[in-house]
């Protein structure tokens, strides 16, 4: 699963640079600049087994920078786990923010942070989407069979746009 968040005036994704990490790029008109963010202690999708599946990426939520994860094994329960780096670029400050066990989704990616701290997840099986929340499933649910996303976004006067172009321009 490929994502890309865009935080402090950077964007962001997960690579591998010897070990997982959270890569992040920026670009002015003067030059460009790759940097890495360390991820959580120890994060679940470093564990490999037969049979065993995992999915993770990167997210802006309530701005902060989120690591998540989720973790299945075909035809069996999985697990998602979502982690908040609470101070940016601080490996210390990762927290684990909460745990979805016996999960029948494939892909699970937060979308969006509510006020009261709970999240708005977008939950993917077998390329069907369904809303829910991080406290529990919505009273009326969008019906499986009909495939829905959603993207969330916060506007800004700096147009992404503008930063591949330069880095287009650089390459």
């Amino acid at each position: 699963m490929e994502s890309l968040a865009f935080l402090n005036g950077a964007f962001h994704w997960v690579g591998f640079s010897g070990n997982h990490c959270i890569v992040s790029f920026s670009s002015s008109s003067d030059n460009m600049v790759f940097g890495e963010i360390s991820l959580p202690e120890r994060p679940t999708f470093r564990i490999y087994r037969l049979g065993m599946n995992s999915d993770y990426g990167v997210s802006v939520l309530g701005g902060m920078l989120c690591f998540y994860c989720t973790h299945y094994q075909w035809q069996m329960d999985g697990t998602f786990k979502l982690w908040i780096m609470k101070d940016y670029g601080v490996k210390e400050s990762w927290t684990e923010i909460f745990t979805l066990k016996q999960t029948r989704f494939l892909l699970i990616v937060p979308k969006y942070r509510f006020a009261d701290g709970e999240f708005l997840l977008c939950c993917k099986l077998d390329g069907h989407s369904v809303f829910r929340t991080s406290k529990g499933p919505f009273g009326l649910w969008p019906q499986i069979g009909i495939h829905q996303d959603g993207v969330v976004y916060t506007e800004s006067l700096i147009s992404p746009k503008s930063l591949l172009q330069r880095l287009i321009n650089h390459a």
